[in-house]
């Protein structure tokens, strides 16, 4: 089953790192709203301290994956180049 998990963390972490490379090379996440910046990061953070209590190596390297690319949607949203 755990391998399961790993195949399910590798296609959602690969959802979001399209759309990182894509803001990094705009240099601007203009098409991306401010409120799920927001949401997603408030969410991914308390999903982290749960999945580290489990000690679920998948779900934590994917929710660390997903607050990764979104920190760069943010990251650009604030300061756009």
């Amino acid at each position: 089953m755990e391998i399961v998990a790993w195949m399910a963390t590798v296609i959602l972490s690969l959802c979001g790192i399209p759309q990182a490379i894509k803001v990094f090379k705009e240099g601007h996440a203009e098409g991306i709203s401010g409120a799920f910046i927001v949401m997603y990061l408030t969410g991914s953070s308390l999903n982290l301290i749960y999945v580290i209590s489990l000690w679920e190596l998948p779900l934590i390297a994917g929710t660390i994956t997903g607050l990764f690319c979104v920190s760069t949607y943010a990251f650009y949203k604030l300061f756009p180049r």
